[in-house]
């Protein structure tokens, strides 16, 4: 039942991995990626998953590339016309750009601001260590300027929740 479902969607499907592509060119100048849902038959009743989502990217296989293959799946959720509708518009990443390479970060920023100035209706919340922003700022990366974005700015003498957090040694 779920399979014959799935071959139903399958116009939402290819308009999500349509959203994937364009993000993936944006990001790498190429469109070498591809997205698939694969529906198993269930074999046993205890077994856990029979539904797999299968996003491949043109550098699949290393930890950096898989941080950035959930990137472009929550932002592709986002922006795809078929999975927006259900969306709530929002997405929160902490820490999203951990792991994430340098090139991807503003490439990723400046594809989010080219979005916002196509009126799209989204907001989009994320940490990041100032740090790793520093050089691409200097260098001039980003077609805007980062700081009219930032809306908080917490260092260990402005702490979040005005709290020293330490973690328990067992």
């Amino acid at each position: 039942k779920f399979q014959t479902n799935k071959e139903d969607k399958n116009n939402i499907i290819k308009s999500f991995e349509k959203v994937v592509l364009e993000i993936h060119h944006h990001l790498y100048d190429n469109k070498k990626a591809s997205f698939e849902i694969n529906v198993k038959k269930p074999e046993k009743y205890s077994q856990r998953t029979f539904v797999s989502f299968d996003m491949e990217t043109d550098d699949s296989g290393s930890a950096r590339t898989e941080h950035e293959k959930v990137l472009i799946f929550d932002l592709s959720l986002l922006f795809c016309e078929e999975t927006r509708k259900r969306h709530i518009g929002t997405i929160i990443h902490d820490g999203g750009f951990e792991g994430v390479n340098e090139e991807t970060k503003f490439q990723i920023l400046n594809w989010l601001y080219e979005q916002q100035n196509k009126d799209k209706d989204f907001q989009y919340i994320v940490t990041i260590n100032r740090d790793s922003f520093e050089s691409l700022e200097k260098n001039k990366k980003f077609d805007f300027d980062l700081n009219t974005f930032v809306r908080a700015n917490y260092t260990k003498t402005s702490r979040f929740l005005k709290q020293q957090y330490t973690q328990e040694k067992k």
